[in-house]
């Protein structure tokens, strides 16, 4: 649907605090133009794109929440400067392996219901997780998770 999506009124950015791009068709983060000039968002909404993969969000380290269910995410990496996030929903996409999330230590919401994931680790770090959604996967192993 759209090659490129260009975010206008830069002077603006400051004041944003919430960016809706659900069922825009986004294959690539990139090619949504001044996003990484939004350092102030707090929540960014993703759903419904075509993604593959999370990249460009490195700047945006204010965010609180971050949507990116119903896509076609493989891999988890692009996360890692996210160290606020509080909720993150990678709901309905095609992640195999949870990993890339170990900085996220503010993290109390994680939903990860109905993708591909065989075993669960690496998630100690989130000491702040209060609600894992893991239905609808294919695990078969559970590691280094407290109560």
């Amino acid at each position: 649907m759209f090659e490129h999506i260009v975010l206008r009124g830069e002077r603006h950015y400051p004041k944003d605090n919430i960016l809706n791009l659900n069922n825009r068709n986004i294959q690539d983060l990139n090619n949504v133009k001044n996003l990484e000039r939004m350092v102030n968002l707090r929540e960014l909404h993703l759903q419904g794109n075509t993604l593959t993969s999370i990249n460009g969000l490195k700047n945006l380290r204010n965010l609180k929440l971050l949507q990116l269910n119903d896509n076609k995410i493989e891999e988890l990496s692009g996360l890692e400067t996210l160290e606020d996030l509080e909720t993150l929903d990678l709901s309905n996409n095609n992640i195999n392996e949870v990993k890339g999330l170990e900085n996220l230590q503010n993290l109390e919401k994680l939903d990860l219901y109905s993708n591909k994931i065989i075993e669960i680790k690496g998630l100690e770090n989130l000491v702040n997780l209060k609600e894992l959604i893991l239905s609808n996967n294919h695990i078969v192993r559970i590691s280094d998770l407290t109560t």
